[in-house]
């Protein structure tokens, strides 16, 4: 292990080794794609199981120390995270996480969680490409509430605003690109879920996952969001093991698990993206280790910096929240965009030529 962690100090991997080298074809999206799969994008959903009770300060990371009681989100205000991500050695990008202080949005508590991810290595000096997302999650609940999010890649620079609410839920998209005929597109929609299921965003599923992570054989399916797309998740609670990572040993809990998108019709694609999950085997659950294959070649975070959260829990009242698009806004900009595109399918042939 790599020593203890104390609330208020952080930590870091004794990784060995020369510089950093960076891989010219693989861009930082793809990077920021594999963290937020495995190490966001994973968590098990049981609706027979009673919701998690109010929050708690942060647990002890003493694996000697007897277990907290759970929060509704297994994060905390003053987290803190770095891992790197590689692979075929070769590292690629770096994804960092951190939690800032509780907020209110209207009658709930909130949790803002923010992520980042950029390249790595001489060549993030000529290409721009990263990733970064806010989410505000309930904190009594452990769901989110509202996500923001930013991706650029090569010529084109990506936003995505998502509100969730109980049966859908509702997405701004917008893309400029540098090059092209359509430099600007925005699109306004409101995605259907499965009935009765719970939808999560990168962070909350990060969360919920460390809270379920004891409980050994666990097998479930979650609902996530990544940017406006919704996907489904197979996950197991597999094994205890020890590992390594960064440098650094590790008594770990795997999880095990598969991905599949859906189409807006909530018709499952058949392409399958396997991954596993590792999480330090003590209260606070660190991610430690994550892979992720992909199409031509798998993706490997491991943790590098560790911040332990601030001892002691904050108490309300809370400040209203800042930085969230108001819901009502953009329930009516999908609403117009809704009765627009039926007026053009209405629309006869040869008036939309004309249009055009």
């Amino acid at each position: 292990r790599g020593g203890p962690i104390v609330a208020g100090r952080s930590w870091r991997a004794d990784r060995g080794g020369g510089g950093q080298k960076a891989l010219p074809t693989t861009s930082v999206r793809l990077a920021a794609i594999a963290v937020a799969l495995v190490t966001s994008l994973t968590t098990c959903t049981d609706e027979s199981r009673p919701p998690i009770a109010g929050g708690t300060a942060a647990p002890t990371t003493s694996a000697a120390a007897p277990s907290a009681p759970r929060p509704g989100i297994a994060m905390w205000s003053g987290e803190h995270l770095v891992a790197e991500v590689s692979t075929s050695g070769v590292a690629v990008g770096e994804y960092e996480l951190w939690v800032d202080k509780p907020c209110q949005v209207g009658d709930r508590p909130a949790l803002p969680i923010t992520s980042r991810a950029e390249r790595l290595g001489i060549y993030a000096a000529f290409d721009a490409s990263g990733a970064d997302a806010i989410s505000w999650v309930d904190a009594l609940s452990g769901r989110p509430i509202q996500t923001r999010s930013k991706v650029i890649a090569g010529k084109h620079t990506k936003h995505y605003v998502v509100v969730f609410e109980l049966d859908h839920f509702d997405y701004l998209y917008e893309r400029h690109s540098t090059k092209g005929v359509h430099k600007h597109f925005r699109i306004a929609k409101t995605q259907p879920t499965p009935a009765h299921v719970p939808v999560h965003d990168m962070h909350s599923t990060l969360a919920l996952l460390r809270s379920w992570a004891n409980e050994m054989g666990t097998r479930g399916v979650v609902h996530t969001v990544v940017g406006r797309h919704l996907y489904r998740l197979e996950v197991a609670v597999a094994a205890k093991e020890a590992i390594e990572a960064a440098g650094s040993r590790y008594d770990a809990i795997r999880i095990d698990g598969v991905a599949r998108r859906y189409t807006r019709k909530l018709k499952l694609l058949e392409r399958r993206q396997r991954w596993r999950l590792w999480l330090s085997d003590e209260p606070i659950h660190m991610p430690v280790r994550a892979e992720l294959e992909g199409r031509h070649r798998s993706f490997l975070a491991e943790l590098l910096e560790y911040r332990h959260p601030k001892a002691g829990a904050p108490s309300p009242p809370f400040a209203p929240c800042s930085g969230m698009t108001d819901a009502a806004i953009l329930e009516q900009e999908v609403a117009a965009q809704q009765r627009e595109r039926i007026e053009r399918k209405t629309q006869p042939r040869s008036q939309s030529r004309v249009d055009m």
